[in-house]
């Protein structure tokens, strides 16, 4: 922020627990919404959602899925102050993952039916997009019977009805494949992105334009397929205008570097960064463009010989 400090504000914790955000949206200056989960021991979670109004943060009462052995919102998109939708997922007894959305009517956090796909295992949903409270994107993964190691996963909402969007198809040698975040310029052009692989511990970075009907897969530049990079957020302020970061592992230098897409109209491009001086391991992980010309890029950085990590923000002008 140019010519002004970012200020640390208060957020409020769930009393004798440990909380963590991790999305958040605003629908003007004075509202926002954040969500994530609460917990009071390891790997036992409940939905958290906090609203930042009147110039400071609160709690909201986010109901659990009955029968949720855990559950944690990753995302959310609220397109006015009266709705909001967030994401995230839920496990049973059985130890089986499924996909959890709740709604912000105005007055309660309401949980939403979200179908799992036929022969899943587990299915989680991990960001979504709304352009109003009729029209919204959610994509995730599912891990299926026949196919174990992940398959991307999309699911739409027109007001009244969730309905799973058949994945796009990778190709006989994609071994797993999921989507992280997305962005929608308008209701018939989403962009998603993640990371799928061709083998065991081999990754390779991931974009997927919805065009209204389906979803089809985008040739993505690769900085190298053993050094398993993935895309984790992407904005599009237009439909001929996205970014997308992530990061890859360099095994020369035995640390993460940052990845930045930019998407022409046309095609992917790879867009160099500036490094932070004396960096080790550079982390992109959110990104938000105002217009085509201003993308604020946020992540982290370490550096070497320590493993301390510090908050990183890029201006980025494509």
């Amino acid at each position: 922020m140019e010519g002004r400090k970012w200020p640390i504000q208060h957020t409020e914790s769930v009393p004798d627990s440990y909380s963590v955000l991790f999305g958040v949206s605003c629908a003007s200056a004075r509202d926002c919404v954040a969500v994530g989960y609460s917990g009071t021991m390891p790997n036992v979670y409940l939905p958290l959602v906090e609203r930042w109004r009147g110039g400071k943060w609160s709690l909201q009462h986010a109901p659990a899925p009955a029968g949720a052995q855990t559950s944690e919102l990753s995302d959310v998109s609220c397109p006015n102050e009266n709705s909001c939708t967030a994401v995230g997922w839920y496990s049973t007894e059985a130890d089986r993952e499924i996909p959890l959305v709740e709604a912000w009517n105005g007055r309660i956090w309401v949980i939403q039916l979200a179908p799992s796909p036929a022969g899943s295992t587990d299915s989680e949903l991990v960001g979504v997009s709304c352009l109003s409270a009729r029209a919204c994107m959610a994509v995730g993964d599912s891990s299926l019977d026949v196919y174990p190691y992940g398959l991307t996963l999309a699911e739409t909402w027109n007001g009244s009805t969730r309905s799973i969007e058949p994945p796009a198809t990778l190709g006989p040698t994609a071994y797993s494949s999921e989507l992280h975040f997305l962005s929608c310029a308008s209701a018939n052009d989403c962009t998603a992105v993640g990371s799928y692989g061709s083998g065991f511990m081999e990754a390779s970075p991931l974009a997927e334009r919805w065009n209204g009907a389906s979803w089809r897969v985008e040739p993505t530049p690769d900085p190298d397929p053993v050094s398993q990079p993935f895309l984790m957020s992407v904005s599009c302020p237009s439909a001929k205008v996205c970014v997308a970061d992530g990061i890859y592992f360099d095994k020369s230098d035995d640390g993460y570097q940052p990845i930045v897409m930019r998407w022409n109209g046309i095609r992917w491009v790879l867009e160099s960064t500036p490094d932070p001086k004396g960096r080790n391991s550079v982390w992109l992980g959110g990104v938000s463009c105002s217009s085509a010309k201003a993308c604020m890029i946020v992540g982290s950085f370490a550096k070497a010989p320590t493993t301390a990590t510090t908050a990183l923000s890029e201006h980025y002008a494509p």
